[in-house]
Parts: structure tokens; C-alpha cells; sequence
């Protein structure tokens, strides 16, 4: 079982160790160094929507204008969820730092909730295509696609393609289209396709 405990010195995020262990090794360690948060700093909105890890609701945090995708997992009831949220956070943390907001959404946080939850509170990636169903065009396909290959050229295995893990924001002003992938709990490293 994982040890949580808050870690003394809370002052701010920039005392948080976010090294990145592509083994999967010192989850403790990762949890010890989380900052711990209370129920009145996230503001919950609407249930996105419920997958293997519990719900997705729509949220904010008191420090951040941005409304974002709240994923949480009990700290102490299935060790191998934390495992797998653990594992996400650091895949966004390590190979696809860089393409977030390009391919994949912004990790905005990741903590603890009343020493209980463990979170992952990324940027708002829209509707998935599983939601849209036949409207999704020919465009948003190949940057479905393309999106994978990057995360591909990242060394990424993505793990559990699904129409539910491609998320498309189109934005009405503008015209312009994201297609994201969400999703990386199952994600392993050590890909080494070219397309």
C-alpha cells in the first residue's frame, strides 16, 4: 500500500519534487511530496463524465481562472488505480511536457484532496468522439492521427484507444479544431514506432 503523508514544508508548488521516474519507481516518495488540499479550494461543476478510475467532473480551483477535467482516485482503496493516476501524471510531466495544449491537454495540477484522493486536474479538452459520433470530419481524423504519432514519437505507448479517449474542442469564434488525446493511464514507455 502507498504512504501518504503531507509534507512539512507546503508553502507553495515550487517546493513539490515533479521528477519524472520513467521505471515507475518511488511512488511513495511522489505522494509524500504532493501538497495536500482542502474541499473549499476546488469548486466542483458538472460530471463529465465516469470511467475505471471513478468520476471526471468539470472543476476549478481558487487559484486558476482556467475550468478544467478533475480526475481523483482513492488514496487507500485500490492501490493499482493510484498506480495507474500516478503513472499518468508522470507521463504528462516527462515525455509530453511539450505537447500539451498542442496534442494533448495541460496538466494544470496534480495533489492530494483531504489526504484521502489523489487528483489529476487537467485543461478542458471538449467532447469526445465517441460523444460526436458522425460529426466528426475528414480534418479531425488525420489530427486524431497525427496527435497519436506524436505521442508515438515521444516514446509513449498510449494504451487504451478508445473513441472516448480523443476529445475535439472546436472553437466557434475562431474556426480552429484540437483534437487531444486524453487518457494515459495506461500509458508505457519504450514506443519506438515511426509512421
Amino acid at each position: 500500500p502507498f504512504a501518504y503523508s503531507s509534507p512539512s514544508n507546503t508553502k507553495g508548488d515550487d517546493n513539490l519534487d515533479n521528477s519524472f521516474d520513467k521505471e515507475g519507481n518511488g511512488d511513495d516518495e511522489f505522494l509524500k511530496n504532493m501538497k495536500n488540499y482542502k474541499r473549499n479550494q476546488i469548486s466542483f461543476g458538472n460530471l463529465l463524465g465516469v470511467g475505471r478510475s471513478g468520476s471526471i467532473f468539470e472543476s476549478k480551483f481558487y487559484r486558476y481562472e482556467e475550468i478544467g477535467a478533475l480526475k481523483m482516485v482513492d488514496l487507500y482503496k485500490n492501490e493499482y488505480l493510484v498506480t495507474e493516476l500516478l503513472n499518468e501524471i508522470k507521463i504528462y510531466l516527462g515525455p509530453l511536457m511539450d505537447i500539451q495544449e498542442i496534442f494533448i491537454p495541460k496538466l494544470l495540477k496534480y495533489e492530494v484532496l483531504h489526504e484521502a484522493f489523489v487528483f489529476l486536474f487537467v485543461s478542458f479538452a471538449g467532447k469526445s468522439v465517441a460523444e460526436l459520433e458522425n460529426e466528426v470530419t475528414l480534418k479531425e481524423k488525420e489530427l486524431a492521427i497525427l496527435s497519436l504519432q506524436m505521442i508515438h514519437e515521444r516514446g509513449v505507448k498510449h494504451g487504451d484507444i478508445r473513441l472516448e479517449n480523443i476529445m475535439i474542442n472546436r472553437d466557434e469564434l475562431t474556426g480552429k479544431t484540437s483534437v487531444w488525446w486524453i487518457d494515459f493511464a495506461w500509458s508505457k514507455m519504450g514506443c519506438d514506432e515511426k509512421f
